[in-house]
């Protein structure tokens, strides 16, 4: 005599010795595990389900995903900008620092001059970790080495104060 018991399900049997306490052993066959998996497969997940049944959800994420884009392209707008404008003002600062030499002005026009540079270089950094489009992002960087050439030679020829 078998010490398992049939319960009401078939695919498992329950031990009749009760030193197991009652757990079960399972009888499920390959076939049914296999059922199973395939079943989970070709289910959606719950999450996604409920987020299509709801309906306006996907919308509005598709919304908030083009605004963004905006907010990208605001920022590199504005980025761009200021790019230019720390441009002319590092010309500004060099060209003060150069007809200031000797006077008494000269070290307070040097060290605006190096810090707009700074400011300049930062702001060209940020700018360059934004762009997308390759042929933008290459004329931006050979006319700032350019540049940044151009700002290095008049600092270098510039007197220590």
């Amino acid at each position: 005599m078998s010490h398992f018991s049939f319960a009401r399900d078939r695919r498992s049997r329950i031990c009749s010795c009760h030193s197991h306490r009652g757990a079960a052993v399972s009888r499920t066959t390959p076939s049914e595990i296999a059922d199973k998996q395939l079943q989970r497969q070709r289910t959606p997940p719950r999450r996604w389900l409920e987020r299509v049944l709801r309906g306006g959800r996907l919308a509005a994420h598709e919304d908030s995903f083009f605004e963004t884009r905006q907010e990208q392209q605001d920022r590199y707008y504005s980025l761009l900008d200021e790019y230019h404008r720390l441009f002319k003002l590092v010309e500004e600062e060099l060209s003060y620092a150069t007809e200031t030499q000797g006077s008494i002005y000269y070290e307070g026009d040097l060290a605006a001059a190096k810090n707009a540079l700074e400011q300049w270089l930062d702001c060209y950094d940020a700018l360059v970790s934004i762009m997308l489009d390759r042929s933008e992002l290459e004329a931006l960087v050979k006319g700032c080495e350019r540049a940044k050439q151009t700002f290095y030679d008049k600092l270098k020829h510039l007197p220590l104060p």
